[in-house]
């Protein structure tokens, strides 16, 4: 199951919880970063749930581009994350 919010990067807590009304293997939540925090807050939020699901989770830039800023995944407590520069 995925979301998206082009806006911002709010309400992940609040929108995990909605999520888990649909049983699914893993569950996507993608933001749009408007500022270098909202990458920190996204990688704070997978690691605090990577241990109850199998999420993917990163940020969108604010351009718009559909490449990840920051992002990651998890399966257990296996983590992968990475930036992009430029």
């Amino acid at each position: 199951m995925s979301f998206h919010d082009f806006h911002a990067t709010k309400k992940l807590e609040e929108t995990l919880g909605k999520m888990e009304a649909y049983p699914a293997d893993f569950y996507k939540i993608v933001s749009t970063a408007t500022t270098l925090y909202d990458n920190v807050t996204m990688m704070k939020f997978l690691e605090k749930q990577s241990d109850r699901h199998s999420l993917v989770a990163l940020c969108m830039r604010g351009t718009g581009d559909h490449q990840s800023r920051s992002g990651g995944a998890s399966r257990k407590r296996v983590h992968v994350c990475g930036s992009e520069s430029g």
